[in-house]
């Protein structure tokens, strides 16, 4: 099993490496997924209001809260495939939730 996290800034390549493993039959489980859900659930405008949304998840629920929503995805991915590729690692603390749930 092998789960790979994407870090960098805007236009850094994170994007390129998920269409990439895409096509490569990888599956990727994009982060920024879990907010547009709970920014539509909370009935606001993904396009406009996801910071915000990205913000209070964090607020409200710690600061891995986005991490720790994006681990059933990726557990279901992995019951089909050796490897996922996770897009739009944030934080220290996100890694660690995916550090102590897969390991390094």
């Amino acid at each position: 099993m092998h789960v790979i996290g994407t870090v960098g800034l805007p236009g850094s390549g994170k994007g390129e490496a998920a269409t990439i493993a895409r096509e490569d039959g990888i599956p990727v489980v994009t982060m920024g997924d879990v907010v547009r859900q709970e920014t539509a659930d909370r009935g606001l405008d993904p396009a406009t209001d996801h910071g915000t949304v990205a913000q209070a998840l964090r607020e409200e629920n710690g600061p891995a809260a986005i991490a720790e929503r994006s681990l059933p995805m990726i557990e279901n991915r992995l019951e089909a495939h050796e490897t996922v590729l996770v897009d739009g690692i944030r934080s220290g603390t996100e890694v660690d939730v995916f550090e102590d749930e897969f390991g390094d």
